[in-house]
């Protein structure tokens, strides 16, 4: 099934994978939550930044492996040091013999660095293994992303319900006309762990489940517009939307990955 608005050409690339467009979500400016939620700064003892593995590599702002394996702050591993406040976050193993974070309405906050918010080109990965599948309003569940609302702004992956057989990987953007264009596809599996990539850049969106092109679309606005709203991982930034499993090793870029960088990235 393909339903677009406005001047979108759409690809999908399996018979399974399904391309929608969202509604505008209804939280308006004056309804996001105040700044004051946002993660503080996090004194983090200097012996154990310089025991952290480094992970810098090109265009990547943040990287979150959950691999300190507990307490209250969640390191990012790149130089940039983006640390998060871990707010019900549950660790337990990983996908890879380290740890990863489990969610059931906890999040991840890091308030809202500059570097974090890209405006051109976005790439948004995570390790996902799905508890249950998203229901409810709304129904999605946050992997990563700022609040987008319904002037079009910020960006998001997420888990979109069950169309056809499972729940499908999203990415949402602004769509030039005041609400929020959706691009989802692929099956996402309960139970499992499952590589899921979504990429924003020059007017074109894309996802990729398993290291594979689930589906793709072009012909829309090149810009992110920015948000606010704190970047989450597990939730919205209002705290709907939430993510019910674990989360292992999210990634943020500030560029669009290659089909072959994300089959690489998911064959790790």
């Amino acid at each position: 099934m393909l339903a677009c608005a406005g001047l979108c050409a759409c690809t999908l690339l399996s018979g399974a994978a399904d391309l929608v467009v969202a509604e505008a979500l209804p939280t308006a400016d004056a309804a996001l939550p105040p700044r004051d939620d946002a993660a503080p700064d996090v004194a983090v003892p200097d012996a154990a930044i310089d025991a952290r593995t480094t992970c810098d590599e090109p265009g990547l702002v943040g990287r979150w492996t959950f691999d300190e394996g507990g307490g209250e702050t969640v390191f990012d591993c790149t130089t940039r040091r983006h640390d998060g406040r871990n707010d019900g976050g549950t660790y337990t193993a990983g996908r890879d013999g380290g740890a990863a974070l489990a969610f059931d309405g906890g999040w991840v906050g890091f308030g809202d660095p500059a570097d974090l918010a890209p405006l051109e080109a976005v790439t948004l990965c995570a390790w996902v293994n799905l508890r249950a599948a998203p229901d409810g309003d709304p129904a999605r569940a946050y992997v990563l992303g700022k609040l987008a609302d319904p002037a079009g702004r910020g960006f998001r992956l997420a888990i979109a319900p069950p169309v056809q057989g499972g729940p499908r990987a999203s990415i949402n953007v602004p769509d030039g006309d005041g609400g929020i264009h959706e691009t989802a596809g692929g099956r996402v599996p309960i139970g499992t762990w499952t590589h899921v990539c979504a990429t924003h850049a020059a007017g074109a969106q894309a996802v990729y489940v398993g290291g594979k092109l689930a589906v793709s679309e072009s012909g829309l606005p090149t810009a992110i517009r920015p948000s606010t709203a704190e970047l989450r991982i597990g939730a919205r930034g209002d705290g709907d939307g939430a993510f019910v499993g674990t989360l292992d090793d999210v990634r943020l870029y500030a560029r669009a990955l290659t089909a072959e960088e994300i089959a690489e990235l998911s064959s790790r």
